[in-house]
């Protein structure tokens, strides 16, 4: 795959940096920091990837509304194939910095920063040292995390969120079971953690294909049935955390910026970054979000600090500019 260019900052229209910021403080209660990151980064910092994937999804849309659908792919004829090299060419271009590209192609959700990446994946495991009922099919969730400010409690969550969601059909459930079943008086808990630093590939069951993650990481794998509630989490603190010290590896910093605080920080630094002066920017921020009072400078220069160590990748977005005259 060949390497993705790095970004020039782009400069980036008041109205789009006020657009993302009143969306967001509309819906303040169901959106959490990562997604408020994810969102300005992508939709002010990177919008010629936004755009890419908006045409590509509704051109997606009306081709999957019209065709027979198999694993989120319309299946035989020359318009299936015109999907499939469309398809590919979005993973080779973005995948690599947005491993979960078919959640936003297909799910419709929001951009995030540091989301993790989940795939299902069939194994069959033959160890004479395991014992008999694990010789045959198991089914594992397999996750990349990428935030240092993930704990535990967070991995958890997101692979119960994600077993527990509306993708997963009836059907399927059904065949999360093991195969022979376990004995009903034990608890099997099989559970892998790897630190990777560099170049991933995971094939996903939705995309039929392999995705690359270039992001240091690390890797979960977690057998189904899921262990009893809270197990994963004190697995990834205990090993991931405490004992190996993974998490200080990955991107950004784990500093938790109060939701209102970040939305106020990157608009008022995006509307900085583009030309106008801190005062006018502060004042147009305040305004948008219907709140009265103001900052100082200096404290906008502090919540910035803390923004860029949380995603370092904005900083030359943020970059102060010469005032516009």
């Amino acid at each position: 795959m060949d390497s993705v260019a790095k970004p020039e900052p782009a400069q980036v229209g008041r109205e789009t940096v006020l657009d993302v910021l009143n969306d967001l403080w509309r819906h303040l209660d169901d959106v959490d920091l990562d997604t408020i990151d994810g969102e300005f980064y992508w939709r002010c910092c990177r919008p010629e990837v936004v755009r890419d994937l908006e045409e590509s999804r509704a051109v997606f849309k009306e081709i999957l509304r019209r065709r027979r659908v198999v694993g989120n792919l319309p299946k035989g004829g020359e318009e299936a194939q015109m999907f499939r090299r469309a398809y590919y060419d979005l993973l080779d271009r973005y995948a690599g910095e947005l491993p979960w590209i078919q959640d936003i192609l297909f799910g419709g959700v929001r951009f995030r920063m540091r989301d993790a990446y989940l795939v299902r994946a069939g194994t069959r495991a033959y160890s004479p040292f395991l014992p008999s009922f694990v010789h045959g099919h198991e089914t594992h969730v397999q996750m990349l995390v990428f935030s240092s400010a993930w704990t535990g409690e967070n991995v958890e969550k997101r692979l119960r969120d994600y077993i527990d969601g509306p993708w997963i059909t009836e059907q399927e459930r059904l065949g999360f079971e093991p195969d022979p079943p376990r004995p009903a008086n034990s608890v099997t808990v099989r559970i892998a953690f790897d630190f990777r630093d560099g170049e991933e590939s995971m094939k996903s069951h939705v995309l039929g294909t392999q995705v690359s993650a270039t992001h240091p990481h690390v890797f979960v794998s977690v057998a189904l049935p899921f262990p009893p509630q809270g197990v994963i989490a004190a697995l990834y603190n205990g090993i991931v955390v405490a004992e190996k010290r993974w998490d200080q590896r990955l991107r950004g910093v784990a500093n938790v910026q109060e939701r209102r605080v970040a939305i106020r920080t990157w608009a008022i630094g995006l509307l900085v970054a583009s030309g106008a002066t801190t005062t006018d920017s502060i004042f147009d921020v305040f305004s948008a979000m219907g709140q009265h009072g103001s900052i100082s400078s200096q404290q906008f220069n502090q919540d910035r600090l803390r923004l860029i160590e949380r995603v370092p990748e904005a900083e030359t977005y943020l970059r102060i500019r010469p005032a516009r005259r």
